[in-house]
């Protein structure tokens, strides 16, 4: 398990050293799936990162780089905007085919909240409220929902 002393390190690295360390492991990914990976793509900073390097990764292998975006609905359009000319970058960029595909969730939003409800807390209480349901539909009654206070009564 990693300690915070492991975080430091890595922190205090260069940027060079942590896009080699980056390859690195995605070589080791795609070499373990025989090559067979998709990079989910959001078009935030983080996944438009992990792209370039990854696109990096894939122009060195001589191999089309496949990306995922998902489209809820919910994103402003200057993020689809992105993620297609981003799409378009990586491959004037490296010379590389870029692939990119568009999922579309099977419920729209509206639909999810009619029927699971507005999420209106964090990730964590959501489990919670999501184990619960589960357990109390099959009359389940764990020690963890008793001592959040939720019994058969």
């Amino acid at each position: 398990m990693a300690t915070r002393e492991d975080l430091r390190k890595l922190q205090a690295q260069s940027l060079d050293d942590k896009v080699q360390r980056t390859l690195g492991l995605i070589s080791e990914w795609y070499a373990y799936w025989d090559n067979q990976c998709y990079v989910s793509f959001s078009g935030g900073k983080d996944s438009t990162v992990l792209a370039d390097i990854a696109a990096k990764w894939c122009a060195i292998a001589g191999i089309p780089l496949y990306l995922v975006f998902v489209d809820t609905g919910l994103e402003y359009p200057e993020i689809k905007e992105h993620v297609r000319t981003f799409a378009q970058y990586l491959r004037a960029k490296y010379d590389i085919d870029v692939q990119i595909t568009v999922l579309r969730p099977k419920m729209t939003f509206a639909e999810v909240i009619a029927k699971y409800g507005y999420p209106m807390i964090g990730k964590r209480q959501a489990g919670y409220i999501g184990l619960g349901r589960k357990n109390l539909e099959n009359k389940k009654y764990s020690l963890r929902l008793m001592n959040l206070g939720i019994s058969e009564t």
